[in-house]
């Protein structure tokens, strides 16, 4: 027991003498692996869990919730298809029909990159307070290029997507025939 003692405190000081000699960054230690310590013998690496992402802050001024949608697995190319979408209005202000606020969606292609001017908006057709739902009916035009595509939707007013602004975008994939 004794002897375990001594040799443990004899490495800790090899250590710390070594890691002192050496060059600041030849003593960097990766951040995605740990030493393993305990049974005697040769240290081993351990993969570590990769840091949380932190949950990105939705502006209460944009949340939203998409609660349910109609989107067909499969659309024509270039055809369209009236989507019922139900969302509740988790901002703190009111949606109203004079304003801005309207249900938009735009296209990805398979490798997930967007397709230019395949995209639509749907105006919001009943004032909506604070958390409170709303029904509205979207008309989805397929992509021209056959294959399989996401469909994104997300809230627009004016220019600014919600989904930039911290809330969740709905995506559903769709085989374009």
């Amino acid at each position: 027991m004794r002897f375990g003692v001594v040799l443990l405190t004899l490495v800790v000081l090899l250590l710390s003498c070594t890691s002192k000699s050496e060059s600041p960054a030849s003593r960097k230690v990766s951040t995605d692996t740990a030493l393993t310590a305990g049974k005697p013998g040769p240290a081993k690496l351990v993969p570590r869990k990769p840091p949380a992402k932190p949950a990105t802050r939705v502006d209460p001024a944009y949340a939203y919730k998409l609660l349910k949608h109609a989107t067909p697995q499969e659309m024509q190319a270039e055809s369209v298809a009236v989507v019922s979408v139900r969302l509740k209005n988790a901002s703190n202000r009111a949606w109203t029909t004079k304003g801005p606020v309207k249900l938009g969606y735009y296209w990805l292609d398979a490798a997930g990159k967007r397709i230019p001017k395949a995209q639509g908006r749907a105006l919001v057709r009943k004032d909506t307070p604070p958390d409170s739902t709303v029904g509205i009916r979207c008309r989805v035009k397929a992509p021209t290029a056959k294959g399989e595509h996401i469909l994104v939707y997300d809230m627009i007013e004016d220019t600014t997507w919600f989904g930039n602004k911290g809330a969740p975008r709905t995506r559903v994939s769709v085989k374009v025939k």
